[in-house]
């Protein structure tokens, strides 16, 4: 079944719909890209904000997607905008904990079975940017996907 195709806009720091055009019986029509349901399930699982865990006390808000009043756990979504509060002091520990909370996000992928592995690495390019590498496999099948970060609320 095809998904309404997503992608996260490095420039702008969103998500957005993905368009596509074809040329159907010789006219050109623009519409929504349906390719690639993979991609719009990472886009969803990294960049909606997952609620924060308890101790989390740098913030009044905990943040959270609207779909956490129905998931006690507040599964869905990434804690990456927890960066956004966390100086880049040590950059193999922001790195780490990037690196954890990208994993964390994901980890429902591979307990669902949609893939079998998944890699990851996060590298801080500058103080400003994180670059996010993801490799997703399955059976023999790998895709990679790649994604920056800004470590400063837009």
């Amino acid at each position: 079944m095809a998904d309404i195709g997503l992608y996260w806009d490095d420039t702008n720091q969103c998500v957005d719909w993905k368009w596509t055009t074809k040329i159907i019986n010789g006219v050109e029509v623009t519409d929504i890209d349906t390719d690639n349901d993979l991609e719009s399930y990472l886009i969803l699982r990294l960049f909606t904000n997952r609620r924060a865990q308890s101790s989390w006390t740098t913030t009044a808000n905990k943040e959270g997607w609207w779909y956490d009043a129905l998931d006690e756990q507040g599964q869905t979504g990434s804690r990456l905008w927890q960066l956004w509060y966390l100086p880049v002091t040590d950059k193999a520990a922001y790195e780490a904990r990037a690196n954890d909370f990208v994993r964390e996000a994901l980890q429902v992928m591979i307990e669902d079975k949609i893939a079998d592995t998944i890699d990851i690495s996060c590298t801080l390019q500058g103080t400003k940017q994180l670059h996010i590498s993801i490799t997703v496999t399955k059976a023999r099948d790998s895709q990679s996907f790649s994604y920056i970060w800004s470590t400063t609320k837009q």
